[in-house]
Protein backbone atom coordinates (compact mmCIF):
# COMPACT_ATOMS: atom_id res chain seq x y z
CA UNK A 1 0.00 0.00 0.00
CA UNK A 2 1.32 3.59 -0.93
CA UNK A 3 1.22 5.95 1.79
CA UNK A 4 -0.99 8.55 -0.06
CA UNK A 5 -3.52 5.80 -1.13
CA UNK A 6 -5.54 4.13 1.53
CA UNK A 7 -6.55 0.66 1.26
CA UNK A 8 -10.20 0.04 -0.50
CA UNK A 9 -12.98 -2.31 -0.44
CA UNK A 10 -14.40 -4.38 -3.90
CA UNK A 11 -17.77 -3.72 -4.80
CA UNK A 12 -18.34 -7.02 -5.63
CA UNK A 13 -16.47 -9.55 -3.41
CA UNK A 14 -16.03 -7.33 -0.26
CA UNK A 15 -12.38 -7.87 -0.04
CA UNK A 16 -9.81 -5.33 0.51
CA UNK A 17 -7.81 -4.10 -2.25
CA UNK A 18 -4.24 -1.73 -2.58
CA UNK A 19 -3.22 0.78 -5.02
CA UNK A 20 -1.30 -0.53 -8.32
CA UNK A 21 0.36 1.43 -10.34
CA UNK A 22 -1.54 0.53 -13.53
CA UNK A 23 -4.51 1.91 -11.87
CA UNK A 24 -2.28 5.37 -11.29
CA UNK A 25 -4.49 7.64 -13.52
CA UNK A 26 -7.87 6.44 -12.64
CA UNK A 27 -8.42 5.21 -8.75
CA UNK A 28 -10.29 7.17 -7.62
CA UNK A 29 -12.81 5.34 -10.21
CA UNK A 30 -11.43 1.73 -9.46
CA UNK A 31 -14.49 -0.07 -7.92
CA UNK A 32 -13.13 -3.48 -8.12
CA UNK A 33 -9.91 -5.43 -7.15
CA UNK A 34 -10.02 -7.73 -10.39
CA UNK A 35 -11.36 -8.14 -13.65
CA UNK A 36 -13.31 -10.92 -12.54
CA UNK A 37 -15.17 -8.80 -9.94
CA UNK A 38 -15.66 -6.56 -12.73
CA UNK A 39 -17.07 -8.66 -15.02
CA UNK A 40 -19.71 -10.35 -12.63
CA UNK A 41 -20.65 -7.02 -10.75
CA UNK A 42 -23.52 -7.31 -7.71
CA UNK A 43 -26.75 -8.87 -9.48
CA UNK A 44 -29.93 -9.54 -8.14
CA UNK A 45 -28.95 -13.07 -6.80
CA UNK A 46 -26.27 -11.24 -4.83
CA UNK A 47 -28.90 -9.00 -3.53
CA UNK A 48 -31.17 -12.03 -2.95
CA UNK A 49 -28.17 -13.88 -0.77
CA UNK A 50 -27.85 -10.45 1.44
CA UNK A 51 -31.55 -10.47 2.13
CA UNK A 52 -31.52 -14.37 3.19
CA UNK A 53 -28.94 -13.52 5.79
CA UNK A 54 -30.67 -10.42 6.72
CA UNK A 55 -33.95 -12.59 6.94
CA UNK A 56 -32.61 -15.35 9.13
CA UNK A 57 -30.47 -13.55 11.16
CA UNK A 58 -33.81 -11.49 12.25
CA UNK A 59 -36.01 -14.65 12.60
CA UNK A 60 -33.37 -16.09 14.83
CA UNK A 61 -33.54 -16.07 18.47
CA UNK A 62 -29.68 -17.46 18.91
CA UNK A 63 -27.24 -14.33 19.01
CA UNK A 64 -25.97 -15.29 15.54
CA UNK A 65 -25.72 -18.07 13.14
CA UNK A 66 -22.62 -20.38 11.25
CA UNK A 67 -23.18 -18.73 7.81
CA UNK A 68 -22.26 -22.20 5.74
CA UNK A 69 -25.82 -23.41 7.37
CA UNK A 70 -27.04 -20.74 5.00
CA UNK A 71 -25.42 -22.28 2.31
CA UNK A 72 -28.16 -24.50 -0.19
CA UNK A 73 -25.06 -26.44 -1.62
CA UNK A 74 -21.11 -25.93 -1.09
CA UNK A 75 -20.95 -23.86 -4.45
CA UNK A 76 -23.34 -21.18 -2.75
CA UNK A 77 -20.94 -20.67 0.49
CA UNK A 78 -18.01 -18.03 -1.05
CA UNK A 79 -20.80 -16.35 -2.31
CA UNK A 80 -22.44 -15.95 0.74
CA UNK A 81 -19.53 -14.59 1.99
CA UNK A 82 -19.37 -12.12 -0.11
CA UNK A 83 -22.77 -10.90 0.69
CA UNK A 84 -22.07 -11.39 4.12
CA UNK A 85 -18.67 -8.93 3.59
CA UNK A 86 -20.81 -6.23 1.87
CA UNK A 87 -23.56 -6.30 4.35
CA UNK A 88 -20.96 -6.13 7.31
CA UNK A 89 -18.96 -3.54 5.44
CA UNK A 90 -22.12 -1.43 5.34
CA UNK A 91 -22.61 -1.66 9.15
CA UNK A 92 -25.85 -4.04 8.61
CA UNK A 93 -24.22 -7.37 10.37
CA UNK A 94 -20.79 -8.18 12.47
CA UNK A 95 -19.11 -11.26 11.53
CA UNK A 96 -16.78 -13.27 13.97
CA UNK A 97 -14.17 -16.28 14.05
CA UNK A 98 -14.33 -18.52 17.06
CA UNK A 99 -16.26 -15.95 18.89
CA UNK A 100 -13.99 -12.96 18.36
CA UNK A 101 -15.44 -10.07 16.08
CA UNK A 102 -13.21 -9.80 12.75
CA UNK A 103 -12.50 -7.45 10.22
CA UNK A 104 -15.02 -8.19 7.03
CA UNK A 105 -12.81 -7.41 4.96
CA UNK A 106 -10.11 -9.84 5.88
CA UNK A 107 -11.65 -13.30 6.58
CA UNK A 108 -11.11 -16.51 5.22
CA UNK A 109 -12.49 -19.97 6.50
CA UNK A 110 -15.67 -20.65 8.26
CA UNK A 111 -17.52 -17.13 9.83
CA UNK A 112 -20.53 -16.71 11.71
CA UNK A 113 -22.91 -13.69 11.38
CA UNK A 114 -25.14 -11.69 13.82
CA UNK A 115 -27.23 -8.56 13.78
CA UNK A 116 -25.19 -5.56 15.75
CA UNK A 117 -26.48 -4.61 19.34
CA UNK A 118 -27.50 -1.38 18.13
CA UNK A 119 -27.65 -1.15 14.41
CA UNK A 120 -26.68 2.74 15.17
CA UNK A 121 -23.02 1.43 16.68
CA UNK A 122 -22.02 -1.05 14.39
CA UNK A 123 -18.42 -1.53 15.26
CA UNK A 124 -17.34 -1.93 11.72
CA UNK A 125 -17.83 1.39 10.06
CA UNK A 126 -15.38 1.15 6.73
CA UNK A 127 -15.06 4.25 4.33
CA UNK A 128 -13.46 4.05 1.38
Amino acid sequence: MSSNHPDKTCARCGRRFSWRKKWERDWDDVLYCSASCRRQKVGAADRAREERIMSALEATTSKGLPLHDLAVDTDEVEFLRQAARRLAVGGRILMFQKGRPVEPRDIHGPVDVALPPSRSKCRFRIRG
